[in-house]
C-alpha cells in the first residue's frame, strides 16, 4: 500500500506488503557459466576502498578520543572513517580529525529525533537536533535540511532493540540503510532493505560498525572496519568515498580480506563487464544483458551464492577457484523493471556478505526538452518530462543560464518551465538530481541539459519593413533608396551629389565622395596608406585581422556608427560581409568601402573585381542585410543615428553612387 504526504514533497511508504508497480516486467536469467576466471578489473578512474561507516569517539558516547579512533580504525586496514557521534559535530573541529596512518576522517553526525541516522558528509556545524526555538527536528524536517548541507542519510540499526526506525520505511530523501551492524548482520534489516528493493525502490545497503570501544580493546572480530565495506570510489578522500556511496557501488564483508561478493553487467556484449553494482541502467530498445556474480575469498567456506532478481532467488553451491564466477543473460527492453544482486552465504547459512543490485529501468529520468534553435519567442518553455509521475518538483531544482525562471506549471510526468532569456546567447535548463519523487521514493537521476540559441526580434521602427518593390530606406539627412530596377537613388540636387551637410554620407576620416564613387581629390579615405594597391586592407570592422566579419564584428562596427564614431557605408559593407558568408578579401582597383568584396584572401588574383561588380548582392537579388534591432534607437543626448523606417536594408543592384554605402 502506497501513502503519499504531498505537502512535503517527499514520498511516504509503508512497507508491507510491497510489490512491483503493475505492469514491470521481470527479466528472465539464464545461467551461461560457472567457474573459475579472471577477476573483473574496476572501471577506469575507480578503485576498492576500505570505508569504515558508523564510528564513535569521546565527544559523545565513545570511549576513546578522535586521534585513537581514527588510529584504530587505520590498524584495521581502513582507508576512510566515518566519526558519527550524537546529536553533535563537534568532534569534526577537533585538531586531530586528520589523516593518520593512511586512513581519512569522514564528517558525520548520529542524528536521533525519533531512531537513529547517520548522516554523512554534511557541511556546518550544526547537528540537526535542536531547532533554534524550542523542540527537536523530525526525520521529515532534516531530511530537507540536510540534503541542502549535501549530507547523504542512512538509517542506523532499524531493528535495534533499543532505538528501532519506528516508521516502517524509508522516506525519499534518505539514501540508504545499515544491512549488517556488528558484531552480527541482522536477518530482519537484510530482509527490510530487501523488500524496499522489490518494491521498486532504489535503496543503497551498508555495513556499519557502531564501534565505541577504545582502541587499545579493539578485535579483529570488534572493531571500526567489521563489516567492512568495500567501495568502488575515484579514492579515499571523503568527497569520493561519499559519491561512491550514494551511487551504490558497495558490497559489504565480515572484513577487510574476507568472503566477498559483486555483481556487475556487460551491456554491449562485448566481454567486458563495464557496469558495477549500484547503477541503474536505462534500457530503451530491447538487447541482452550479460551479468557476472564474482566470489573472492570463498575457498574452505563450503557455502552457497544467492542470486536475486524480481522472480526470486536461486541457490548455485560455490564451487572452487578465487575469484568463482557465475554467468548469466537476459533479453530486455524498455518495460523491463528488475534487479540483480547476490548474497555470499557459508556452512549451515551463515551469512558472510552481500552486494547491492544493478537495477534495469528503475530510476525516476528526467529529460528536458525545448524549441529548435535559434529562436525569437519570449518567453521560452522548456519541457521537463518524467519516465514516470513525479512530486516535489521546484524552481530552486531547475537550473537555467542567461535567464529568469518564471513559471513552473504541470503535475504527475509531464511539467513546463517559462524562462525570460537575459540577453541574447544561448540559454541552458537542466534539472539537478533528486529534484523530485516517484510513489516509492526514488529520487530521479539529474536531466540532460538542453542549449537554446535567443535572438531577439529586431526592435520595431516607426513603420514597416516595405514590401518588395516599395524598398524605402530613408536615412536620416539623405534621399530614398530606389526600389529594384530603378537603379538611381533620389538625392537632394536632382541626382547631383549633394553638398556638404545636405544629406551626404559620412564617413570617418574621409572627404566627400564623387559620383563615381571615388573619393574626391586631396581628401584621405579611411583606411587607405601610402602605396595602396601595393598591400591589402583589412576593413576596420574586422578586430582580429582575420579576413572575416562575423556578427560580433558587424554589431560592434555598427554600435560605433550609432555612437557617432564610424561610417554608415563602412557599416553597412561589415554588415553585407557577414551576411553573405563572412571571408572577405580586398580589391585595390575599388574605392572604399567596395574595396572589401567576398571571397578568402589568396596569394594570386588580388585587384581583380568580383563577378557582378556594382551589386550589393552576390547570389540572388533582394539578399537582406539586417541591422540588429538595438541599434536602431537613437543616440543619446542629440542627433538620432537612426533608420526610422525599417530595421531591414534590401538589397539589390545599385549605382555606382549608390554603391558607396
Amino acid at each position: 500500500m502506497i501513502v503519499s504526504n504531498r505537502s512535503a514533497g517527499l514520498v511516504l511508504f509503508l512497507l508491507f506488503p510491497f510489490v512491483l508497480p503493475v505492469g514491470a516486467v521481470y527479466m528472465s536469467l539464464q545461467q551461461t557459466a560457472t567457474g573459475g576466471a579472471p577477476g573483473v578489473a574496476p572501471p577506469a578512474g575507480l578503485r576498492w576502498v576500505y570505508f569504515a561507516h558508523h564510528t564513535h569517539t569521546d565527544y559523545s558516547d565513545g570511549r576513546d578520543t578522535v586521534q585513537n579512533r581514527i588510529l584504530e580504525a587505520a590498524s584495521f586496514d581502513a582507508d576512510c572513517v566515518s566519526i558519527t557521534d550524537h546529536r553533535t559535530m563537534e568532534q569534526c573541529a577537533d585538531p586531530w580529525f586528520i589523516e593518520q596512518d593512511g586512513c581519512i576522517p569522514m564528517r558525520g553526525v548520529e542524528w536521533g529525533g525519533g531512531g537513529h541516522a547517520c548522516i554523512l558528509n554534511m557541511t556546518g556545524n550544526d547537528p540537526l537536533n535542536l531547532k533554534p526555538g524550542a523542540g527537536t527536528y523530525t526525520i521529515e524536517e532534516t531530511i530537507p535540511l540536510a540534503l541542502a548541507r549535501g549530507g547523504t542519510i542512512f538509517i542506523a540499526h532499524p531493528f535495534d532493540d533499543g532505538t528501532p526506525w519506528p516508521h516502517g520505511y524509508a522516506h525519499a530523501g534518505i539514501r540508504g540503510v545499515g544491512v549488517w551492524t556488528t558484531p552480527f548482520p541482522n536477518a530482519d534489516a537484510r530482509g527490510w532493505w530487501a523488500s524496499h528493493i522489490t518494491a521498486g525502490r532504489i535503496l543503497v545497503g551498508i555495513g556499519e560498525s557502531d564501534h565505541h570501544l577504545e582502541r587499545i580493546l579493539s578485535t579483529e572480530i570488534s572493531n571500526s572496519l567489521v563489516p567492512c565495506n568495500y567501495v568502488l570510489a575515484a579514492s579515499k578522500q571523503p568527497a569520493d568515498v561519499q559519491a561512491a556511496v550514494e551511487a551504490g557501488r558497495i558490497a559489504v564483508a565480515g572484513a577487510a580480506g574476507a568472503a566477498r561478493t559483486f555483481v556487475w553487467c556487460d551491456q554491449d556484449g562485448d566481454g567486458v563487464y563495464e557496469t558495477p553494482m549500484g547503477t541503474n541502467i536505462v534500457v530503451t530498445q530491447p538487447k541482452r544483458l550479460r551479468f557476472r556474480v564474482e566470489v573472492y575469498g570463498g575457498a574452505g567456506i563450503l557455502g552457497n551464492v544467492m542470486v536475486y532478481s524480481g522472480n526470486g532467488g536461486v541457490k548455485t553451491t560455490l564451487g572452487s577457484g578465487d575469484p568463482w564466477r557465475l554467468d548469466y543473460e537476459a533479453d530486455v527492453t524498455a518495460a523491463t523493471k528488475d534487479y540483480v544482486r547476490s548474497e555470499l552465504r557459508g556452512a549451515f547459512g551463515v551469512f558472510q556478505s552481500f552486494s547491492n543490485p544493478v537495477y534495469i529501468n528503475y530510476a525516476l529520468t528526467c529529460t528536458v526538452e525545448g524549441p529548435a534553435s535559434p529562436t525569437h519567442e519570449t518567453p521560452i518553455v522548456f519541457t521537463l518530462m518524467f519516465n514516470r509521475p513525479a512530486t516535489g518538483l521546484s524552481e530552486t531544482a531547475i537550473e537555467v543560464t542567461n535567464a529568469t525562471k518564471e513559471a513552473l506549471t504541470g503535475s504527475g510526468a509531464s511539467y513546463t518551465l517559462s524562462v525570460t532569456p537575459a540577453g541574447q546567447g544561448t540559454v541552458t535548463c537542466r534539472v539537478v538530481g533528486n529534484a523530485a519523487w516517484d510513489d516509492v521514493g526514488n529520487g530521479n537521476l539529474e536531466s540532460n541539459q538542453v542549449t537554446v540559441t535567443y535572438v531577439p526580434d529586431p526592435i520595431e521602427g516607426e513603420g514597416e519593413v516595405p514590401a518588395e518593390g516599395e524598398g524605402e530606406v530613408p536615412i536620416e539627412g539623405e534621399g530614398e533608396m530606389p526600389a529594384e530596377g530603378e537603379g538611381e537613388m533620389p538625392v537632394e540636387g536632382e541626382g547631383e551629389v549633394p553638398a556638404e551637410g545636405e544629406g551626404e554620407v559620412p564617413i570617418e576620416g574621409e572627404g566627400e565622395m564623387s559620383a563615381e564613387g571615388e573619393p574626391v581629390e586631396g581628401e584621405e579615405v579611411e583606411g587607405e596608406t601610402e602605396g595602396e594597391g601595393e598591400i591589402d586592407i583589412l576593413h576596420p570592422a574586422d578586430l582580429n585581422k582575420d579576413w572575416r566579419i562575423v556578427i560580433g564584428e558587424a554589431i560592434a562596427y555598427l554600435a560605433g556608427w550609432q555612437g557617432g564614431s564610424n561610417s554608415i557605408a563602412y557599416a553597412i559593407r561589415a554588415a553585407y560581409l557577414w551576411q553573405n558568408g563572412e571571408h572577405y578579401r580586398y580589391d585595390a582597383g575599388q574605392a572604399p568601402p567596395l574595396c572589401w568584396i567576398l571571397g578568402s584572401v589568396e596569394p594570386e588574383g588580388e585587384g581583380e573585381t568580383q563577378e557582378g561588380e556594382g551589386e550589393v548582392t552576390v547570389e540572388g537579388e533582394g539578399n537582406p542585410i539586417v541591422i540588429p534591432g538595438v541599434l536602431m534607437s537613437s543616440s543619446a543626448g542629440g542627433s538620432p543615428k537612426t533608420i526610422p523606417k525599417t530595421t531591414l536594408i534590401q538589397t539589390k543592384p545599385m549605382s555606382p553612387l549608390e554603391n558607396a554605402i
